[in-house]
């Protein structure tokens, strides 16, 4: 409600009609990324679990900072305009 009674929402629509599909790309990566870290290694096939197995932790997290990069990136866009 503070963007709209702001006068700020064409600035938004502008930022997210510039950067939404950077933002969808960057979502489904860190979504793959943490679904990757879900999925237990017994379902995974023999190459990929064996890489995976010991960095799920690692995977994760690089999921999870994907996805704030992309709402720090798309605030910053915003804050500029």
């Amino acid at each position: 409600m503070v963007f709209l009674s702001g006068g700020h929402y064409a600035e938004l629509q502008e930022t997210l009609g510039a950067g939404l599909p950077a933002i969808f790309a960057t979502i489904a990566f860190s979504l793959l990324l943490l679904v990757l870290a879900a999925i237990p290694p017994s379902v995974l096939p023999v190459g990929i679990s064996d890489l995976l197995a010991p960095r799920r932790r690692q995977v994760a997290v690089v999921g999870i900072s994907v996805c704030l990069a992309s709402a720090i990136g798309l605030l910053t866009v915003f804050w500029a305009l």
